[in-house]
């Protein structure tokens, strides 16, 4: 009897073979995934009715007791929506801290390079305290009075009615100065009328004062009609009860009256 040859396939047959089984296992492995899938979203729909049935649990027994379910829950909606507005507005708190507390730093640290150390400082020289902001405004107020007042002068007039150009007389006056002086910056800066009397007041500018004006009266002075110049200075009012006025009436009486009150009374004028 004749023997059967042998087969043995080829090697691209055996890949063949090979791809058909790795396919087959390949599909296996994605009906699974897929049964896997809808296993896991069956779960997630039972999940979902539970917790439906169990709420509907709760509002039914909430009903049977008297209450309102639905209150009740929009009030907790309030309070989680309230939690959350306050949780933002911490975080930006938060935030605005972080980007500010840096600066601070650093200002700090550049005040301590360019201020030497207490210790260095001899003891007489350290101040025995700080004065306070609102004592430092006050005193800034004061002086800024202070320096307005000395740059103003009033010159006495007889008639009240007399015609007064400031403008123009004011001009003339800066250049006067200009052209005597050779000053670069105006040296009046206003002149107005007083109130009352309705003398003339004229206001130096800053980098100058009445006494300024007063010694170059020779300058200025024909541009006006007046009696005499007079400095701003500072007035006090005084109540005196059961003082006798007669002898504080005649010439120097105000000096004396002054010297009176300073010797007498625990006050200076």
């Amino acid at each position: 009897m004749a023997s059967m040859p042998s087969y043995s396939p080829s090697p691209g047959e055996h890949l063949s073979i090979a791809l058909n089984s790795l396919t087959q296992a390949y599909k296996g492995l994605e009906e699974e995934e897929e049964e896997e899938e809808e296993e896991e979203k069956e779960k997630e729909k039972e999940k979902e009715i539970k917790e439906q049935v169990k709420q509907l649990m709760f509002y039914t027994q909430s009903i049977l007791l008297g209450g309102n379910p639905f209150i009740q829950e929009e009030k907790e909606k309030e309070k989680e929506k309230a939690n959350d507005v306050l949780k933002g507005l911490v975080e930006e708190v938060r935030a605005l801290r972080k980007e500010v507390a840096p600066i601070k730093e650093t200002y700090a640290e550049m005040l301590k390079k360019d201020l030497p150390s207490s210790s260095s400082l001899p003891s007489l020289l350290l101040p025995p305290s700080t004065p306070s902001p609102s004592s430092r405004s006050s005193t800034s107020t004061r002086s800024k009075k202070k320096q307005l007042q000395e740059r103003k002068l009033v010159l006495i007039i007889d008639e009240k009615d007399q015609p007064l150009d400031t403008f123009s007389i004011r001009n003339k006056v800066n250049q006067l100065f200009a052209s005597k002086l050779q000053v670069e910056k105006p040296v009046l800066a206003s002149i107005a009328r007083t109130k009352g009397k309705q003398n003339i007041l004229l206001t130096a500018t800053e980098e100058y004062n009445a006494d300024f004006l007063v010694k170059y009266k020779d300058i200025w002075h024909n541009c006006f009609t007046f009696q005499r110049e007079q400095k701003l200075e500072p007035w006090v009012q005084i109540i005196a009860h059961r003082v006798p006025t007669l002898p504080f009436l005649g010439e120097g009486g105000s000096k004396l009256l002054k010297e009176e009150i300073e010797t007498f009374n625990p006050i200076r004028i």
